[in-house]
Formats: C-alpha cells, sequence, structure tokens
C-alpha cells in the first residue's frame, strides 16, 4: 500500500505543478512570446517529476548507485534539450542518436560491468542504441501527425499508464510509482489541454518539445523494467512501438489514431497480466 506521503509528493503535487506550469504558460500575453511559454512548460515537466522522483527516493545518490536513479538526470537532459535549447531539427537527430548509444550503458552499468562478456555487451548495447532511436524518431513524428491540443497528452497517458501496470505486475512498485508520476503529470496536462479552450478562449496546443522530453523518462523506465525487474520482452517491445501506429493511422480522425496507438499498450498489458499468474498459476516462463 501507497502510504499518504508517496501518494501526495509522488501524484498529487507533480499533478498540481504540471497544471498550474501549463495554465499559466497557455495565459501569458501574445507579446511574452512562444520560447518563454516552451520554457515554463518544460519547467512544469521537470518540476513536476523532481518532486515526484524525491518523493519516492527520499534523496539523490552521488554519483547514481542503480539505474533507476539516471530517471532525474534524463528528465534534466530532456529539460535542457528539448526545452532549453531549442536545436534544429537535425541537430536534434543527432543528440537523439547519441542518448540512445548513452542511455543504455548508463542505466545497464551492472549489466555491462558484471553479466555480459565482450560480445554480448556489443550486441545488446547495438540493438538497444537502434531500438532507442526508433523510439525517439517514432515519438517525434507522433507528435506531428496527432491533432493538437488534447489528443497527445492523452495518448501518452496511457503508454504511461500501461507501463505503470506493467511494471507493477512485473516485481517492482518502486519503478511502478515513478511510471505513476508521469501518469499523474499527463492526466493533469490532458485536464488542462481540455479546460483552457473551453474557458479562456484560448489555442492549447503543447509545444513540439514536450512529448520527446517525457520519451526519455519512458525509455529509462523500460530498461530498468525488462533487465531488473521481469517486464516481459514482448510487453517492452510493444510498448516501444506504440508511438509508431500513429503512422498507420495518418490521415484518420482522432478517435482512430488513439484506437490504433492504444491496441499494442492493451496487448502489452494483457500479456503481462498472462505471465503474472494474476488469475492463477503461470506455468510459463
Amino acid at each position: 500500500m501507497l502510504s499518504l506521503k508517496a501518494i501526495f509528493f509522488g501524484l498529487i503535487l507533480p499533478a498540481i505543478i504540471c497544471i498550474s506550469n501549463v495554465a499559466a504558460a497557455f495565459l501569458m500575453p501574445q507579446s511574452v512570446g512562444t520560447k518563454s511559454r516552451a520554457r515554463l512548460t518544460a519547467f512544469a515537466v521537470v518540476s513536476g517529476y523532481i518532486i515526484g522522483y524525491l518523493g519516492i527516493e527520499g534523496s539523490l545518490p552521488l554519483p547514481p548507485r542503480e539505474g533507476i536513479h539516471w530517471l532525474f538526470y534524463l528528465v534534466i537532459a530532456a529539460f535542457v534539450i528539448e526545452g532549453v535549447l531549442f536545436l534544429p531539427a537535425r541537430v536534434r537527430l543527432f543528440v537523439h542518436l547519441a542518448l540512445a548509444v548513452v542511455i543504455p550503458r548508463l542505466i545497464l552499468n551492472a549489466k555491462f560491468k558484471y553479466a555480459w562478456g565482450n560480445l554480448e555487451e556489443l550486441i545488446w548495447w547495438a540493438c538497444l542504441a537502434l531500438a532507442i532511436f526508433f523510439f525517439f524518431t517514432s515519438v517525434d513524428k507522433s507528435t506531428h501527425l496527432l491533432p493538437t491540443g488534447a489528443a497527445q497528452p492523452f495518448v501518452f497517458l496511457g503508454i504511461a499508464g500501461g507501463s505503470a501496470l506493467i511494471l507493477a505486475l512485473s516485481g517492482s512498485m518502486r519503478l511502478a510509482q515513478h511510471a505513476g508520476v508521469l501518469v499523474a503529470m499527463f492526466a493533469a496536462i490532458w485536464i488542462a489541454m481540455l479546460l483552457l479552450p473551453r474557458f479562456f478562449r484560448t489555442d492549447a496546443a503543447l509545444p513540439d518539445f514536450f512529448i520527446p522530453g517525457a520519451a526519455y523518462l519512458l525509455v529509462g523506465l523500460w530498461l530498468n523494467g525488462y533487465f531488473y525487474a521481469e517486464v516481459p520482452a514482448a510487453s517492452a517491445v510493444l510498448l516501444a512501438v506504440s508511438p509508431a501506429m500513429a503512422w498507420i493511422s495518418k490521415g484518420k480522425s482522432a478517435p482512430i489514431q488513439i484506437a490504433c496507438i492504444a491496441l499494442p499498450v492493451i496487448v502489452a498489458m494483457g500479456i503481462a497480466v498472462a505471465l503474472s499468474g494474476l488469475f492463477g498459476s503461470n506455468n510459463g516462463y
């Protein structure tokens, strides 16, 4: 059972921080400029997650000792790269490739040092780097293919929610709590995107950086979940490919696009439930 402290600092407070900062960003005068709005939205994400992180972990070990500790630094990197520097598209592509190479080495340091031989670590490293780069690219594309407004945070609310459930079923409530922080933040932003146009007659669209920045944390959660918990490989793969379904549903209505992205997430959750033995003994591996 979650304590009241964990619920408040890990769910309620991050949601309050996100919805208040996002609302403030979109209610700024037009003269302030889009970059200032984008930075405030970026601050909503980084501050919300940091509060949630500290509420779960209690402190930040220096240097990081576990893969989960790197989540803190990933959200800082997301803030700087996606929400402050505003890099050109080609430069961002190169940065995402570099991150795809670096992230597995940081989070899976124990595997590289103690579990894998030279050939095995090279194979894992190359495969993970390619998979992470594909995920970053598909998330970038999906943010442009999905309708603006509430559709984007709603889609990634579903991915974060599916991740939280799968992590919980896979034996890591600690990782599930971190995913829960993302769920609370996306839920708050989704609500803001629904209410702002209705009550303030303003266009509510997330900056292009927002979803790609959150993708850094999803990658960190999935790597920790698969290699240090018991997240099924099929579930991890389905979660990672779900944003790419926006390509398949390109040009369709928003409900169809959301349904196409949700399908692999639902299947991933079903696999995790089946393998968890939640509804009976599990004879599989």
